[in-house]
């Protein structure tokens, strides 16, 4: 898998799972969300790793 499919910016993954930029840098914080810095300096946070934490908040 490429880098692009596994890792969106902060605005992106905010903006495509609809959850607050606020909730997301409290799970980088809490290390539940790794994070990466690409070229460009713009934070890229794990979209797998995202996923778990919606899956595991959503799950009845």
């Amino acid at each position: 898998m490429s880098l692009g499919e596994n890792w969106q910016s902060l605005d992106a993954a905010a903006q495509k799972y609809g959850i607050d930029r606020s909730s997301l840098l409290s799970w980088l914080e809490e290390g539940i969300l790794r994070s990466e810095v690409d070229n460009e300096g713009i934070l890229l946070l794990n979209i797998d790793d995202l996923e778990l934490k919606i899956h595991e908040l959503t799950k009845l």
